[in-house]
């Protein structure tokens, strides 16, 4: 089955107010963490793309925005999202196929972002494979829907929480 996309946009105004309030948690997040000087944006578990479409026209700090999903499909799905984008977003943006628990993160400062991609065991193998690259780089980790937050603690210089929505910006 082929999940319909929406129609092209440049801003998120027409959004259902869902899609907003969690959209809205990356600005939240931002605010939390250190400011972006050129940094890679990547999301973890990139579904369908929308986070990173959105960081992209939001956020231009983000030299690029890069994004990898387990599900080939979402990939697709967000590969199509990102052709009806304008420039310069659209050619910031690029999404792969991967598993987490396999991937190893570029060696370069990044933003990484997650959004519930998955469980604590995937998340400690993704730790585990890319801890050193992400502490020489002094990345930052940001979690919506912080669940996974035990599994990043012990590795943290610095925590940044926003309680009321769930929110936490892991400095390494």
């Amino acid at each position: 089955m082929t999940l319909p996309l929406p129609p092209p946009r440049t801003k998120f105004e027409d959004a259902h107010l869902g899609q907003t309030v969690w959209l809205q948690n990356i600005d939240r997040l931002l605010s939390l963490a250190p400011r972006p000087r050129g940094e890679v944006w990547m999301d973890v578990g990139c579904g369908d793309g929308t986070a990173m479409a959105y960081t992209a026209l939001e956020h231009s700090q983000f030299s690029q925005v890069i994004g990898f999903d387990v599900d080939h499909s979402m990939v697709e799905l967000a590969t199509q999202r990102f052709k009806m984008l304008p420039e310069p977003a659209r050619g910031k943006l690029s999404a792969v196929q991967c598993d987490a628990a396999r991937f190893i993160v570029p060696p370069r400062p990044l933003f990484l972002f997650l959004f519930n991609p998955f469980g604590p065991g995937t998340a400690r193998a993704f730790l585990a494979n890319n801890l050193a690259s992400m502490k020489a780089h002094k990345s930052v980790i940001l979690l919506a829907n912080d669940h996974l937050l035990p599994v990043f603690e012990p590795v943290a210089v610095h925590i940044r929480q926003d309680p009321k929505w769930n929110l936490s910006v892991v400095c390494l």
